[in-house]
Formats: structure tokens, C-alpha cells, sequence
């Protein structure tokens, strides 16, 4: 939790002024320069060591938050593969310098983040002047799935990893095409205002499962017969 920490700390009790862009990359920065730590996570389709790793997940909550606050969404990026952490299509992928969440404070009034870690749990919540006669749905649908295969990757029996027939190097993960609608609903009657609206759709590609498979050792040649 150490990185969602440090953007917690400086998202927390941040304002939006009305009408103001709002951007996470230029708000917390670049992780290399502060004082993120290196953690391992995928950037695009490749799992690797960067400074600021996990601090999607803070991205993630504050696009939550402006999509049920129908804030105007400027730029959002799904990640490569489906997060864990959230419903797939809900994620939002930040990286300083190329992939940023951006969105519009179009309520007319000053909004305040609130950004806590309370029993482990990141909370992240918005507070501001309600004029809105409405809430919001979020509606979510997968369109495909796409379920991972097999591939096995062949080792001797006495490879130094010490592997054993079966084991798995890398595990599958499903792929998902999904799509992300939102709906107006009334606070006085509880219905609907309006039909579904799109609001984004991700591809989540997949991942296949990598095995090991241990080749048979082959028998020593006989030595040849001497008359």
C-alpha cells in the first residue's frame, strides 16, 4: 500500500474548482521523481519494475467517482489485461508521460477529494454542492470472453529450476470485451430519466496459461556388438 499511500497524500482534500480540468498525472506527478517505490506490474503486456507501481488503483477510484458524480470524462485508459481489484471496463490505467485520467468539475462548484487508507481499504469520495435531481447508474455488460489456453514450455528433467511435470510459470488470465452504460435515475421517483449511454468500452486481451512439460530422458545407445 506504500505508493497508493504517497497519492493519497497528495490527493487528499485537493480541490476542483468549478469548471477546472482535472489531471492525474499532472496533480501527483512523475512517480520517478517523488518518493514512489519500484513495484512489479504489467505496463501494457509486459510485467515489469516501475517506479509508482499500484497507483492505478487510485486512478481507478477517482474515475468512479466522476463517472456517479457525471462529471464531463476527458481522457481514461483500460488496462491491458482485466484488473482484479475492480469490475473490468471501471479501471482506469494511468502512466506518466503517455496514459492520463483526466475530467472536467462541470457541477458550477468547488469539489473536494477525500483519499484515505481506513482498514487497509482505499476510500476515495467527492464532496461538493449536489444541484443534480438525479443519480447514477452504471451498467455493466461483457460483450466477449476470452478464455486463456495452454502452452507448455519444455524442460529436461534435470533443469536447475528443479520443475516438476505439471507446474504452471504463468498463470491464464481471461480476456473480456466490455461495455460500460450509464442511466440517469430520478431521487424523487427512483426511475429512469433516460435510456442507457454508453460510456466506454475495453478490450481485455488474454493470457495464456504457461506449463511445464518435462521431456522424457532418452535411453543411452546400446554399445555395439564386437565379434
Amino acid at each position: 500500500y506504500y505508493n497508493i499511500q504517497q497519492v493519497c497524500n497528495i490527493l487528499n482534500n485537493k480541490y476542483i474548482e468549478a469548471d477546472a480540468e482535472f489531471s492525474f498525472n499532472n496533480v501527483v506527478g512523475d512517480p520517478a521523481a517523488g518518493s514512489f517505490k519500484a513495484v512489479s506490474v504489467y505496463i501494457g503486456k509486459q510485467y515489469r519494475e516501475v517506479d509508482g507501481g499500484g497507483i492505478c488503483q487510485a486512478a481507478t477510484a477517482l474515475y468512479n467517482c466522476a463517472l456517479l458524480s457525471d462529471l464531463e470524462i476527458l481522457e481514461r485508459h483500460s488496462h491491458s489485461y482485466a484488473p482484479e481489484f475492480v469490475t473490468p471496463g471501471l479501471d482506469a490505467e494511468v502512466y506518466y508521460g503517455s496514459l492520463d485520467l483526466r475530467f472536467k468539475n462541470n457541477t458550477g462548484s468547488p469539489i473536494r477529494i477525500s483519499a484515505v487508507i481506513t482498514d487497509g481499504k482505499l476510500v476515495v469520495e467527492f464532496s461538493g454542492t449536489d444541484t443534480k435531481n438525479y443519480s447514477v447508474e452504471i451498467i455493466h455488460k461483457t460483450d466477449k470472453i476470452k478464455n486463456p489456453g495452454v502452452v507448455y514450455n519444455t524442460m529436461l528433467p534435470d533443469n536447475p529450476g528443479e520443475y516438476k511435470d505439471g507446474d504452471i510459470l504463468i498463470e491464464g488470465i481471461t480476456g473480456y470485451d466490455v461495455s460500460i452504460y450509464m442511466r440517469k435515475i430520478s431521487k424523487s421517483t427512483g426511475r429512469p430519466l433516460d435510456t442507457e449511454k454508453l460510456i466506454n468500452t475495453s478490450y481485455y486481451a488474454k493470457l495464456d496459461q504457461v506449463v511445464v512439460k518435462i521431456q522424457e530422458s532418452e535411453p543411452e545407445p546400446e554399445p555395439p556388438v564386437v565379434d
